[in-house]
């Protein structure tokens, strides 16, 4: 899926005659991560489904359906983020805004549907041994921050407080 919506992106930026320049070479690795990202989102969702429904069809209906929406608005923004390029004047920044937002949004396509098309042709995943105890570990480590979330946020301010203050202390001006 991740090298189809890479095609499909080098694709359009041949046929709408966008050239090649130095900004170029970042434009796979760019649309692969936004790519990936999305795609992990929805097989991960897959496990938790396979977890607590039965049926592989069910599960995985469910697990794209509950992403879907969410990887949609991450994909959009991040894609109207690089879409905003155009507005600086410079044809290099704008041409690959355009390339990369598209890409963005063209890898969001391939990956909920690919993806679920491959997965549903796949036989049903193993559930690794540790998986649940896995979870629940999280849950209770999301549980203890929101009960002692006054803690937390006095120790993170503490610490970025701190590291600003080192930070600082270790500056020099030059000129």
């Amino acid at each position: 899926a991740l090298a189809t919506s890479l095609v499909f992106t080098l694709a359009f930026m041949r046929l709408t005659d966008r050239p090649v320049t130095l900004l170029t070479s970042a434009i796979p690795v760019l649309v692969l991560l936004v790519g990936l990202s999305d795609t992990i989102h929805l097989l991960t969702r897959y496990q938790e489904e396979l977890t607590a429904t039965p049926g592989r069809g069910d599960a995985l209906a469910r697990a794209t359906g509950a992403t879907a929406r969410a990887c949609l608005l991450s994909s959009v923004t991040t894609a109207v983020g690089f879409f905003v390029l155009t507005a600086t004047g410079i044809p290099m920044l704008a041409d690959f805004g355009v390339v990369v937002g598209v890409g963005i949004l063209v890898a969001y396509a391939v990956s909920l549907t690919l993806v679920p098309a491959g997965l549903r042709l796949l036989p049903r995943p193993r559930v690794a041994p540790g998986a649940a105890s896995h979870s629940q570990r999280l849950a209770r480590l999301c549980a203890w921050i929101i009960d002692h979330r006054r803690l937390v946020r006095g120790v993170s301010l503490a610490t970025l407080v701190g590291l600003g203050v080192v930070g600082a202390l270790r500056l020099r001006v030059e000129t």
